[in-house]
């Protein structure tokens, strides 16, 4: 099966929500005992800044892959491409579920500890370095190494599930160590799961190694289903972020309190044609979040084209040529805050004035920008900086944003990873409302 069959069916079984008790209790059944409650109840949303019905329950979850000197470079690169794709389904935040990454052979590495890192994209990256150990596969080092370093107090949350995704195939060095210390693992409440990436299999040691019953917890890496026994045991939902409390009928993320206008600046001149595309296209997503019953009304702003000058259908002397091209005005950002001040003072007095720019690398801040946005906070327009790049000046940036400790200037990696930035930015943006 190709990954990307195996993407389509993994975001078919996100929709499949169970809600029939009794066909989860069955499904429960035969599964190793857990010292933990988490399982049997649903989590207590009063405590979590994530929307109530999302997400799932609350779990420490790592990855251990195999990089063996066994491991062939296709079926490492099967096991991160698996690794990178099934981290989709898990809802990451700091008060639900933390991803780590364990790269193992001879001996163990903690690539990065469950919590470092709260973003999808950020794991990807990490699964995409992961340094080659090497050595004879030590399924038992890597399983004592799990039970007395990772699944400890000081080093997950006692409260919380604990689950281990164990991407190898066997074959290891001492089959019954490797029994001895799974069973240990699992004696403490770890779920853990085995998928095979290889052409040839220990099935035995798999099995010894997963949690039982074996169907729901060995697989192989092309079965979909791995991904339907995970949303079952996490009782995994697919939501959007939310920050009003639900309400009868269609639920959208923004519904503010009081009137507001909001405006979106995109100087396209200076992001350039394909950048600009996809802002408007992330702009269009996140207006699809406001709550249209609500007192918001929204604008989009872009930045003009140059002062139109007419060079003629026939060629000219240098001299006339020069003194047009003189002539032309190219904007840039410093018209574009003008052009939102201007749009804002428009609308009603007494409704909240929020303005929301788009900058990356190919932009100049220049001291002009830098009044307008002066005179921006004395018109008190909420002004949020979103920046797409990693090669940033965040004074500067906060200069053309206000708000304190710099909370409304927020950084996106980059123009791929907007629409997985659509939360963070909606949560900012709407609790200023």
């Amino acid at each position: 099966m190709k990954m990307n069959q195996f993407i389509v069916l993994c975001l078919m079984s996100l929709l499949i929500v169970r809600g029939n008790s009794k066909s989860l209790d069955k499904w429960f059944d035969g599964m190793q005992s857990d010292s933990h409650s988490w399982y049997g109840d649903m989590v207590d949303y009063t405590q979590r800044s994530i929307p109530r019905g999302c997400g799932g329950k609350q779990a420490d979850v790592y990855f251990v892959i195999d990089t063996s000197d066994d491991v062939s470079s296709e079926q490492l690169q099967k096991q991160t491409d698996f690794a990178k794709e099934l981290v989709t389904i898990f809802y990451m935040n700091q008060d639900t579920v933390r991803i780590g990454i364990i790269s193992y052979g001879g001996k163990v590495d903690m690539v990065t500890e469950a919590g470092e890192y709260n973003k999808h994209h950020q794991i990807r990256d990490v699964i995409d370095i992961i340094p080659r150990i090497g050595g004879k596969r030590d399924n038992a080092g890597a399983l004592n190494y799990l039970r007395n370093k990772v699944f400890t107090p000081s080093s997950v949350r006692p409260e919380v599930g604990h689950v281990v995704i164990m991407l190898t195939n066997g074959f290891s060095t001492n089959a019954k160590s490797t029994a001895m210390n799974a069973i240990l693992l699992r004696s403490k409440g770890v779920y853990v799961y085995t998928v095979s990436v290889g052409p040839t299999v220990d099935t035995s040691e798999l099995e010894s190694i997963a949690s039982p019953p074996a169907q729901n917890f060995v697989f192989s890496h092309e079965n979909p289903q791995l991904a339907e026994s995970l949303i079952k045991l996490l009782h995994i939902k697919e939501c959007d972020y939310q920050v009003s409390p639900p309400f009868e009928g269609e639920t959208k993320i923004c519904a503010p309190n009081r009137p507001v206008d909001i405006v979106f600046g995109v100087e396209q001149l200076g992001l350039g044609t394909r950048h600009a595309t996809d802002i408007i296209s992330f702009v269009y997503e996140i207006l699809g979040e406001f709550d249209s019953n609500t007192e918001i009304n929204t604008a989009v702003i872009l930045s003009k084209s140059p002062n139109y000058i007419n060079f003629g259908k026939k060629v000219q002397k240098i001299s006339d040529v020069q003194a047009k091209l003189a002539s032309m005005i190219f904007p840039e950002m410093s018209h574009l805050l003008k052009k939102i001040r201007r749009t804002l003072i428009r609308g009603k007095k007494d409704v909240q004035k929020t303005a929301v720019v788009f900058i990356d690398n190919n932009m100049d801040l220049t001291k002009k920008a830098l009044i307008e946005a002066k005179r921006n906070k004395f018109m008190k327009i909420e002004t949020y900086v979103i920046y797409i790049g990693e090669d940033y000046n965040k004074p500067e940036l906060e200069m053309i944003a206000n708000g304190a400790d710099g909370l409304n200037v927020l950084i996106i990696p980059s123009y791929a990873d907007l629409l997985d930035s659509k939360e963070m930015i909606l949560k900012a943006i709407c609790r200023g409302f």
